[in-house]
């Protein structure tokens, strides 16, 4: 493996401990279910990563999200909308 594409997987794997741990304190916390869903797809591991992207909607239907003063009027780049063909 290539030195770029060692350290892109090594910051994947990071990144999905990260998310593993925000999970682990928070069950129901939809923005990091989206976030390891769509590091799972880089990794290429699209069906798993799928999966967890359809637990997170579920969790977002049901108002398990980061809610900020005014967020629901200004949409900041980071909030997940949940409203991609995708992920059903």
């Amino acid at each position: 493996m290539r030195l770029p594409a060692l350290l892109l997987a090594l910051a994947h794997d990071k990144a999905l401990a990260a998310f593993d741990r925000a999970i682990a304190r928070y069950a129901h916390f939809s923005d990091a279910y989206f976030y390891k869903g769509k590091c799972l797809g880089f990794m290429g591991r699209t069906e798993e990563g799928l999966e967890v992207m359809r637990a997170g909607k579920a969790f977002h239907a049901k108002g398990h999200t980061i809610n900020e003063d005014n967020s629901f009027y200004e949409p900041y780049p980071y909030q997940v909308l949940w409203r991609w063909r995708a992920v059903r």
